[in-house]
């Protein structure tokens, strides 16, 4: 059964079907708390970075949420590249991975054609390490340099690949990735790229296989609707080639709304999801 985050100014609404939203599971949250421009992102060292990242959750915290949504307006925080510098990835996720918070990693590229296997063999080398378990998908030779840093020492040593299973599961628990967000405003970018429209649905068919065949689930988000920017075929048309078991493993559909919110009463904006149930 497919939940319906409606992302507004400071909170999400969440139910627990499509067809069911006369009765919302209401929780407060945020969408794109961490945005920030690529340039001054970048411009940080990897210390500064990292505080922003923790200074973000903890604001959310703060503020009484219980979900973030980093948003396609975040720096790309984990660069899927043929070579990760795992050190920083896990400095990131670590600070994107807040307890008590439940966070939707927005993963906005659709790559297609030939990039479209290699992203998800990068994907697959993310997924590894970051879900939970004790298997981080670090091979022998390079144990020196891609294994985690189990003890935070800031270097990586045999203390860490022989630490303790306690030790190792409590770093892969404040390390794992809980839900992420396939593609974002896909009717966007697909009007301002060289983007086909059946090209977000094979990609979201990649990764909807991918992630069935992990160790440990991850909850998956349909990339995020504009509920006043898309049309009900085109959606439709989007996401048609997913069979039975792709579709059912779509935990949570997410439609942006807030840029027509004029106030707190959205039960017009609610209304506008019926198009997309």
């Amino acid at each position: 059964m497919v939940r319906v985050t409606a992302s507004l100014v400071g909170f999400l609404l969440v139910t627990a079907g499509a067809a069911e939203v006369t009765a919302l599971e209401v929780r407060f949250g945020y969408s794109g708390l961490h945005t920030l421009d690529a340039d001054t992102f970048d411009a940080m060292d990897e210390v500064q970075k990292r505080s922003f990242l923790e200074g973000r959750r903890d604001l959310a915290g703060t503020l009484g949420a219980d979900a973030l949504r980093t948003g396609a307006g975040s720096p790309h925080y984990l660069v899927i590249d043929d070579d990760p510098d795992w050190p920083v990835l896990d400095h990131r996720v670590g600070a994107l991975s807040p307890e008590g918070i439940e966070v939707a990693l927005t993963l906005a590229d659709v790559p297609s054609g030939s990039d479209a296997s290699a992203y998800k063999a990068r994907f697959a080398a993310i997924l590894e390490r970051y879900d939970g378990d004790l298997d981080f998908g670090v091979e022998p030779i390079d144990l020196n340099t891609a294994y985690p840093d189990i003890n935070g020492s800031g270097s990586i040593t045999n203390d860490d690949w022989e630490a303790s299973d306690a030790l190792k599961s409590a770093w892969a628990e404040s390390h794992r990735l809980t839900m992420v967000e396939i593609g974002e405003r896909v009717r966007s970018l697909e009007e301002r790229t060289s983007l086909s429209q059946d090209a977000y649905g094979e990609h979201l068919a990649d990764m909807l296989d991918l992630l069935a065949s992990a160790d440990e689930p991850l909850s998956v988000m349909l990339g995020s609707v504009w509920v006043y920017g898309d049309s009900q075929q085109r959606f439709v048309d989007r996401l048609s080639e997913l069979d039975a078991d792709q579709r059912a493993a779509i935990d949570v559909a997410s439609a942006i709304v807030h840029e027509e919110v004029t106030s707190l009463d959205v039960s017009d904006a609610i209304i506008s999801l019926d198009k997309f149930e």
